[in-house]
C-alpha cells in the first residue's frame, strides 16, 4: 500500500505510514480515503528527518515524544524518608548489635591482646569490668551504625550491599577497639615527663610477731598457810601477750597466708588463707588488712578496699592501714581521698616520712604542682636529716627528678635546672635528669 502523502511502501494491514506516519485508512472499494485532513509536518529533533507534528515517536530514530511526568519531587521526599528510617534503624541496631555480638568480639579483642597490651588485663578489677565492653561497644555503634544505615537505605540498587555491611561492621570493631585500648591502657611514659617521674617504692610494713614477756608470780612452799617467815619463790613462765592470734587454728591460717603473700606471691592462696583466718576471727582487724594486701597485689582493688575499711573500722588507729588504703585510692585514681588518708597515717605515725612523698605524687597528678612541691621538698628535708648519705641513693634520685619536672610544669626552668644538676652531681649519666636538663635549658631560650 502506497501512502498518498510521500508515496511510499507500507504493508497492506499498516494504519500509518512507516515513512512519514501518514494515516493509510482504506476505503470498502480498496482506495486510500483521502478524507483525512492533510497532516502538518515537523522535524524531528534528534535526526532531522520530517515526520508528523502530532506523531508520538520518530519513525526514523525511535525518539519519544510522549509528555513525561516530573517526579522528582515525589523521589526526593521519598529518599529523605529512607534516610531518616535508615538512622532509625541504625540506632536500634547499634543497641542491639553491642548487648551480644559487638560485646564479644571486643572481649575476644580485649583478651587475646591482653600480653602486649597490660592495661587491658586490668579492666576485670574496674567497677565495671567485663561491662565496659558492651557500654563502649554500643557507644561505638551509635555513631557508625546510623550514618552506616542511612546510607544503605538511600541506596536504590542491591549491588554492593553486603559488602558495605562488611565493612561497616569492620569500622565498628575497629573503632570500638581503639577506644577501649586509650580508656583501659596504661598511661604510657613519654619523653618529657612520665618517663622520668618515678614512685619509690612502697614501705615495708613488719609482720606481727609473737612475743612472750616473763613476769613473776609468787608460788607457796610446803605448807598451804604461810607464816610470817615462811618465804616465796618467784619462778619465770612465758605468758602470750598482744597477739591478733585467739585461738592456734587461726594463728595456722594466718601465718601460711603470710608465706603465700610475702615469700610465694601466690596472692589467690593468700586470699584463700585469710579468708579462713577471718572466718574464725571476725573481729581481727589484722585478717582483713592482710586479705587486702592480697587483694592489692592483684589489683582487685575494690575488694582491698572494702578490707582496709573493715579493718580501719576495728582499729582506728593503726597508721598503716590508712597508707595502704590511700595506695588503693591512688590507684583507683581518686586522689583526694589518698591525700587524706596519708594525712591521717602521718598525723598516728609523725616519725613516718613516707606520707610526704606520697602527697606529693598525688597532687602531681592533680596538677596541683606548688603543694607537690611542698611535700616533697620536705620529704627530701627530712630523709637528709635522718641520714645524711641519702642524698646519694636511688630515692634521692627519683625525688629531686620528681621536684625537677614540678618546676617545668610551674615554667619555673632555673629551679628545676638546679634540681636535675643535683641527680647529674651523683650521676652524670642519669638519662632522667639528662632529659629533663635539657627540656627546661630549651624553654629558657
Amino acid at each position: 500500500m502506497k501512502c498518498h502523502a510521500c508515496d511510499k511502501d507500507n504493508p497492506d494491514a499498516a494504519l500509518f505510514c512507516r515513512a512519514c506516519g501518514t494515516s493509510l485508512s482504506v476505503s470498502e472499494d480498496g482506495d486510500i480515503e483521502t478524507t483525512d485532513p492533510v497532516p502538518s509536518w515537523t522535524t524531528c529533533p534528534e535526526c532531522g528527518n520530517s515526520i508528523e507534528s502530532n506523531t508520538p515517536l520518530c519513525v526514523h530514530c525511535g525518539k519519544d515524544f510522549a509528555p513525561t511526568v516530573n517526579t522528582s519531587e515525589q523521589t526526593g521526599w521519598s529518599k529523605f524518608g529512607r534516610i531518616l528510617g535508615g538512622l532509625g534503624f541504625g540506632l536500634v541496631f547499634s543497641l542491639l548489635y553491642g548487648l551480644i555480638p559487638g560485646f564479644f568480639i571486643l572481649m575476644i579483642l580485649g583478651a587475646l591482646s591482653s600480653s602486649f597490651l597490660p592495661g587491658l588485663s586490668g579492666i576485670w578489677d574496674k567497677s565495671f569490668g567485663p561491662m565496659t565492653f558492651m557500654v563502649i561497644s554500643i557507644f561505638t555503634g551509635i555513631f557508625v551504625f546510623p550514618i552506616a544505615c542511612a546510607i544503605w537505605f538511600s541506596k536504590n540498587n542491591k549491588e554492593g550491599k553486603t559488602r558495605f555491611v562488611l565493612i561497616t561492621l569492620l569500622i565498628h570493631t575497629f573503632i570500638a577497639f581503639v577506644f577501649l585500648v586509650l580508656l583501659m591502657a596504661d598511661d604510657p611514659p613519654n619523653e618529657d615527663k612520665q618517663t622520668i617521674l618515678q614512685e619509690s617504692p612502697k614501705p615495708p610494713y613488719p609482720t606481727p610477731k609473737q612475743s612472750f614477756t616473763p613476769i613473776s608470780i609468787p608460788t607457796p612452799t610446803s605448807t598451804p598457810y604461810p607464816t610470817p617467815k615462811q618465804s616465796f619463790t618467784p619462778i619465770s613462765i612465758p605468758t602470750l601477750t598482744s597477739t591478733p592470734y585467739p585461738t592456734p587454728k587461726g594463728l595456722n591460717h594466718f601465718e601460711q597466708g603470710e608465706k603465700y603473700l610475702w615469700q610465694d606471691e601466690n596472692y589467690l592462696k593468700a586470699v584463700e588463707s585469710f579468708t579462713k583466718y577471718i572466718n574464725l576471727n571476725l573481729n581481727d582487724p589484722k585478717g582483713y588488712e592482710k586479705r587486702g594486701n592480697s587483694y592489692q597485689e592483684l589489683k582487685r582493688y575494690q575488694e582491698a578496699l572494702k578490707d582496709y575499711n573493715k579493718a580501719i573500722e576495728l582499729n582506728t588507729q593503726s597508721s598503716d592501714i590508712y597508707g595502704k588504703r590511700g595506695h588503693v585510692y591512688g590507684d583507683l585514681g581518686q586522689y583526694q581521698e589518698a591525700i587524706k588518708d596519708y594525712d591521717k597515717w602521718l598525723k598516728l605515725d609523725p616519725e613516718t616520712l613516707w606520707p610526704y612523698h606520697y602527697k606529693g605524687m598525688n597532687y602531681n597528678r592533680l596538677e596541683q604542682y606548688e603543694l607537690a612541691i611542698q611535700n616533697w621538698e620536705r620529704y627530701v628535708e627530712l630523709r637528709i636529716i635522718e641520714s645524711a648519705g641519702w642524698i646519694e641513693s636511688e630515692q634521692a634520685k627519683h625525688a629531686y627528678t620528681n621536684l625537677g619536672l614540678a618546676y617545668i610544669e610551674l615554667s619555673e626552668y632555673e629551679k628545676a635546672i638546679e634540681h636535675f644538676d643535683k641527680i647529674l652531681k651523683i650521676d652524670p649519666n642519669h638519662r632522667g635528669a639528662i632529659r629533663g636538663k635539657n627540656k627546661a635549658t630549651e624553654n629558657l631560650k
